[in-house]
């Protein structure tokens, strides 16, 4: 039945039987910050979104954020909310009006505006066609939407009519009240005629509230009686169920997918046949409304909205103050102390108040031992003797203990600060171990105690057949077998550091510090679990172990090894749990001040994929319009997409994932924190992303795309690229052209340069070269001049001739650069003859020719060596009266390069310096002339003529001089 906050209510008097358990819930207006706290009506639309009618105007929840609507010219208060066949929003207000929402705007389709008078029922599925009923005027009218045509189409002659708010296959039952008479019409709505259906007989009471619904698709009227206190629900005369309650205001009734609800201003009542069931309390209720995902929303007067998200997980208050540590007896009953001292029982099922058994017992660890029905509690202060039903000081020799077990009947495992101890209950001595040392017999004989090892000791346990025994201390997990020495456990060669052990086959299971589930025999893992999360304890049903910490369950398949986590978003309180314990295939958990509880096999996935949709498209901040991604210019490249999912069992746990496939081929997530992809600095061009959305259980959503595209600025268009490149091409082959034209000119003028260089350094060459041939005549023609002074006719006859024969070769090499080295050496032994003439035969003198030289294809210089001679003859030998000796040698150096050796064993060139000095005031003609000379051909050519001239020394007298002078040895004429 739709749902109506009536002005009127009446006081119901009775009693729910029983302390009922509640459903678990969380406040919707504390998750998503809604500060309106009176709610009349909830609907949930085609798309997921959420619409809330309060007393502030209606909202728009879209899973993310609020938009408000309220109409200026009439009152606010909406309620009645329904979707029309084209997505419009109704709704009605306490003011007669009827509305319609659709894209932002409201409009106002029924003005009426009678006092004290409101639209009780309206229909929409023939729209365009609405049928609509006044509180007050007993008329159903058909309203044409677009024309705004009215007609009645069912008139009441007496004061009431009876409409239920929703119709059934485009049809309703309408009841007229005749005192205690109710006269049933079928009204099809679409062809608008209306049949008879007969009339029954009420009770003679006097009625309170009449309302009409369809359950088990049978109309059927509830009445609450004024006077009895009590709602009856009555089809066709016969009474279906009669429900006595306990002074609570009624509100509405409810029906939600077969289970009809109470509303009151005090409680949520499930109205069940055989009993009632008080499923929330302290609050107004005022509507419900089951989402998509199974959540049922319930909207109170004063407190906003609550959510469920399972029916099935549900809890009840036990403390008043938080709940340390619980124990369960073998009946099941649970014990458990609390934070202030208070020692309780909550006897199985849990349904009864639980019963304060003590005050200022020690808050601390406990032990149940069923044997002698007692409770054992950590300290040093005694136990609970449940025989007694008294809590017993300083008889126990136990002692203070973090966590303990029993291996046998009256044998005590315990872990405590400073080591493991076995404790014996029977006060005799028996043995407990086969196998102890001498001091652990005379311990356990004398004492009545064994302390197996001295180090702290955290978690205890045993195998399921009580053959092993599991200590974890703080190096690691050890295992005892009839003996009191411990063998070390290990994992992937590390020790394990538990945070629970639990009793399996020749084994333990064992939950480590590092999230993994660990199933031991003896002193082997034999298998291995990964955990979500570390966790403080177990229990077992069939086959699934269920471990839990303080802020979720989980359920865990020993068989498949798979794990579901039972939390918040399945309905689970984060309320501290300590302590879980499974009875007849229903898990309870104890912790805070209340005990939680669901069926072993609870359904807990969420298989409901999100419905995602992009809220808002901004490129560089600037919302864009969908409609406008094609036209992006080049530069609003930076896009940032905002997501928005509905997935309210998540509770802001979604994860979005997006991609742009034509450069991201893989998912990329974020959060509900951050729920936005933004890409920078996008290049031109077309592209597609897509996104989705992913719940708490990884069930995404089918993947949504969007298309966009970034254009390029002209310069990145194609014409201008190839205008651009035609350009570059046109001027690059101008450039080239006139590089080639100046590179010609260029180089015509560098070889005029060199041509006009060379012919220079060949002038200034034969200048040098006509400067020393005179320089050379002169000398001998003033050797001649002496000999005939002398009157050595005959030797100056002889000198003539020679002098003849070498001034005809240096007149035939003028005319040439180079000669031959036969050549140089012919005029060189004719020279040499002349000078031997001059020192009257005292001068001796050899020329050696390398045999691997070929002197007739080897060309040299014009007048290259015979400076150097001439230096050695007149500047060395000449100052030495006898022994005068000269050497030329022609060496072939390597491949392409001869030396040439020119030694004599005159006075060196230091002597001969001084002489000078003391003679001459400038340095002699023929050296400045060679020494220029070998700069100019050096520069002529790139075949460098080198110059190496050392002093030779036999003791510390000078010995003569060494000439070495190296050229190529082949050289074109």
């Amino acid at each position: 039945m739709k749902k109506l906050i009536y002005i009127f209510s009446i006081i119901l008097i009775s009693t729910i039987a029983g302390y009922s358990q509640q459903y678990n819930h969380y406040s919707f207006n504390k998750l998503y910050d809604f500060d309106v706290n009176t709610i009349y009506d909830i609907e949930q639309s085609k798309n997921g979104h959420m619409w809330i009618g309060t007393d502030e105007g209606l909202f728009h929840f879209n899973g993310v954020s609020f938009k408000h609507h309220n109409h200026p010219l009439y009152n606010s208060e909406y309620t009645n909310i329904k979707e029309d066949t084209a997505g419009g929003i109704w709704f009605t207000n306490f003011g007669g009006q009827l509305f319609r929402l659709i894209n932002d705007s409201i409009e106002v389709v029924v003005k009426n505006e009678e006092d004290n008078d409101f639209i009780a029922v309206y229909y929409l599925s023939e729209f365009p066609n609405v049928f609509y009923s006044c509180n007050r005027n007993r008329i159903i009218t058909k309203l044409q939407f677009e024309t705004k045509e009215q007609t009645n189409i069912y008139t009441s002659q007496k004061t009431e009519i009876i409409a239920p708010q929703s119709e059934k296959d485009g049809k309703i039952h309408v009841f007229e009240r005749r005192g205690n008479t109710l006269i049933q019409w079928l009204i099809n709505l679409k062809t608008a005629q209306v049949d008879s259906l007969g009339s029954y007989e009420l009770e003679d009471r006097v009625f309170g509230t009449v309302r009409m619904m369809y359950i088990d698709e049978k109309p059927t009227i509830s009445v609450t009686y004024k006077k009895l206190n009590f709602i009856t629900l009555t089809q066709s005369a016969d009474t279906i169920l009669t429900h006595p309650t306990s002074s609570y205001e009624f509100n509405t009734i409810q029906k939600i997918n077969g289970d009809l609800f109470l509303l009151t201003k005090q409680s949520l009542i499930l109205l069940d046949k055989n009993k009632p069931q008080k499923l929330l309390s302290n609050y107004s209720h005022s509507c419900l409304e089951k989402d998509n995902e199974g959540n049922l929303w319930i909207g109170t007067l004063k407190e906003g909205i609550m959510i469920v998200p399972n029916r099935n997980i549900q809890h009840r208050e036990i403390a008043d103050d938080d709940i340390y540590e619980s124990v369960q007896d073998k009946n099941q009953n649970i014990y458990f102390n609390s934070s202030q001292g208070k020692f309780y029982k909550l006897e199985y099922p849990y349904r009864s108040e639980p019963k304060l058994l003590a005050n200022n017992t020690p808050v601390a660890s406990m032990l149940y031992d069923s044997i002698r029905n007692r409770i054992y509690i950590g300290t040093q202060s005694g136990f609970y003797d449940l025989k007694q039903k008294k809590y017993i000081q300083n008889e126990t020799q136990r002692g203070r203990f973090k966590q303990s077990v029993f291996i046998d009947q009256n044998t005590v495992l315990s872990s405590t600060s400073v080591g493991c101890k076995l404790h014996n209950l029977s006060k005799r001595p028996y043995p407990v171990f086969d196998n102890l040392s001498s001091d652990n017999k005379k311990s356990w004989t004398e004492k009545n105690q064994i302390n197996l090892r001295n180090k702290r000791a955290l978690n205890v346990g045993i195998s399921k057949e009580r053959k092993y025994i599991y200590v974890d201390y703080i190096d690691g997990l050890h295992v005892y077998h009839n003996s009191d020495d411990e063998l070390k456990v290990f994992h992937d060669k590390k020790p394990i550091l538990t945070s629970a052990l639990y009793p399996a086959e020749n084994g333990t299971w064992v939950a480590t510090k590092e999230r993994k589930l660990l199933k031991i025999e003896f002193d082997s893992v034999v298998k291995s679990l990964d955990l979500p999360a570390t966790v403080d304890g177990f229990d077992k049903w069939e086959n699934y172990l269920f471990a839990f910490n303080n802020k979720a369950i989980y359920r865990i398949n020993t068989d498949t090894e798979s794990v579901e986590t039972i939390d918040i978003h399945d309905g689970l309180q984060r309320d501290n749990i300590n302590s879980l314990f499974i009875v007849n295939d229903t898990v309870y958990a104890v912790g805070a001040h209340k005990i939680q509880l669901f069926p072993c096999s609870v359904l807990t996935e969420n298989r409901i994929k999100p419905s995602v949709e992009l809220s808002k498209i901004q490129v560089f901040d600037k919302t864009q319009p969908l409609g406008k991604l094609n036209k992006l210019s080049h530069d609003q490249n930076n896009i940032t997409f905002h997501f928005n999912a509905i997935s309210f069992r998540s509770q802001k746990s979604l994860t979005y994932q997006y991609r742009l496939k034509e450069i991201q081929p893989s998912w990329t997530s974020t959060t509900s924190d951050a729920p936005q992809a933004q890409f920078s600095r996008l290049a031109p061009g077309e592209y597609t992303m897509e996104y989705r959305a992913c719940n708490e259980d990884n069930y995404c959503s089918d993947p949504k795309s969007v298309s966009f595209r970034i254009k390029p600025a002209f310069y990145q268009t194609w014409w201008f690229i190839v205008l651009l490149i035609g350009s570059i091409v046109t001027v690059l082959l101008l450039f080239f052209r006139w590089f080639l034209h100046n590179e010609r000119q260029k180089n015509a003028f560098t070889q005029n340069k060199k041509d006009l260089e060379r012919k220079v350094y060949k002038a200034r060459i034969s200048a040098i070269r006509s400067q020393m041939n005179p320089h050379f005549m002169f000398n001998a023609l003033n050797t001649i001049q002496e000999f005939i002074i002398t009157n050595q006719q005959n030797i100056a006859s002889e000198y003539l001739a020679d002098f003849a024969d070498l001034m005809r070769k240096y007149l035939e090499q003028s005319k040439n650069e180079k000669i031959s080295l036969q050549d140089e050496i012919e005029t060189l032994e004719i020279y040499l003859k002349l000078e031997n003439l001059r020192f009257e035969e005292s001068l001796e003198y050899s020329i050696y020719t390398d045999p691997q030289i070929n002197p007739y294809e080897s060309y040299i210089p014009v007048m290259l060596l015979q400076p150097f001679i001439e230096n050695s003859i007149k500047h060395g030998l000449l100052h030495k009266s006898d022994n005068r000796k000269l050497s030329i040698r022609f060496e072939n150096l390597d491949e392409n390069r001869i030396k040439c050796i020119i030694e004599d064993n005159g006075i060196g060139r230091k002597a001969s310096a001084d002489i000078n000095k003391s003679r001459f005031k400038h340095q002699s003609f023929a050296t400045k002339a060679l020494n220029e000379r070998l700069s100019l051909l050096n520069n002529e050519t790139s075949d460098q003529i080198e110059l190496n001239i050392t002093d030779l020394y036999e003791g510390d007298e000078s010995g003569g001089t060494r000439v070495e002078i190296i050229f190529n040895k082949t050289i074109n004429k």
